[in-house]
C-alpha cells in the first residue's frame, strides 16, 4: 500500500465507491462494449440501490458510460448531457442479494443494436472489479489492455497463446486460467502492457482451439 491508497483517488465526489467507481465502471463498459452505449439499462443492488441518488451514483455511471473519468467535472451534467445527445439511459435497482454490496449491472447496446451485459464491483477508493461479461466469470481491474480467450482445454494452449505476445514483443501484466471442465470449456484472462491491434487479435483468433475471443484496450 502507498500513500495515494491511504488518501484515495483524484476524483469528483462525494464517494470514491459510490462515485469514482462506478463513474470507472461505467467507463470501462464503454470499452468492453467498443463504444458508448446508445441503449442501457443500468441496475443498482445492495448498498448502491439504496444511496445512489445521494452519493451520485446514477450521474456516475452515466458518465462513465459516456466516457467520462472520475477527474471529470462534467459528472455532475452527464444526466442532462445523455439526453442532449440522445442516448436513452435507465436506472433500475433490486434488492436481489449479490456477492458484494457495491455492485452494479449495464445491459447496454451499441448503435447496430448489439447487446451486451457487464456487472461490476466497486471495491473502494475507486478500484473496481468487472465480474461478468454476458455469461462469462472474469474479474477485470480496468487498469491494463485485456485478452479474453473461451476455448478447448488442452496441453500447449498456454504456450501457444505466449509465444504469439512474445513474437508481438508485447508483456502480460496478469494471466488467469479458469478450466471448467478437462478437456472441455476453458477461459483465459491476460492483461497485457501494451495496446492490441488488429492485427494480433486476428492471430490469435485464429488459433484452432479458440472458440471465442475478445480484446480491450482499456488504457
Amino acid at each position: 500500500m502507498n500513500i495515494f491508497d491511504v488518501i484515495g483517488p483524484v476524483m469528483i465526489g462525494p464517494s470514491s465507491s459510490h462515485t469514482a467507481g462506478v463513474v470507472k465502471i461505467g467507463n470501462t463498459c464503454s470499452k468492453i462494449l467498443g463504444c458508448k452505449p446508445k441503449i442501457a439499462t443500468i441496475t443498482f443492488y445492495g448498498s448502491f440501490a439504496e444511496t445512489y441518488v445521494g452519493h451520485g451514483s446514477d450521474k456516475a455511471i452515466i458518465a462513465g458510460l459516456l466516457g467520462y473519468t472520475p477527474f471529470d467535472t462534467r459528472i455532475k451534467t452527464s444526466i442532462d448531457d445523455a439526453n442532449n445527445l440522445g442516448y436513452n439511459f435507465k436506472i433500475e435497482t433490486s434488492n436481489r442479494k449479490t456477492r458484494h454490496p457495491n455492485t452494479v449491472k449495464v445491459v447496454a447496446n451499441d448503435a447496430n443494436g448489439s447487446q451486451m451485459t457487464i456487472i461490476g464491483e466497486s471495491l473502494g477508493g475507486g478500484a473496481i472489479s468487472i465480474c461478468k461479461i454476458n455469461d462469462m466469470k472474469v474479474s477485470l481491474n480496468g487498469d491494463y489492455n485485456t485478452i479474453i480467450l473461451k476455448y478447448i482445454d488442452k496441453p500447449g494452449t498456454v504456450k501457444d497463446v505466449s509465444a504469439i505476445l512474445y513474437d508481438f514483443n508485447i508483456n502480460i501484466a496478469t494471466m488467469k486460467v479458469i478450466r471448467i471442465s478437462k478437456g472441455g470449456e476453458a477461459i483465459m484472462l491476460l492483461e497485457v502492457d501494451s495496446s492490441i491491434d488488429d492485427v494480433l487479435a486476428k492471430t490469435i483468433s485464429s488459433l484452432p482451439f479458440v472458440d471465442d475471443a475478445k480484446f480491450i484496450n482499456l488504457i
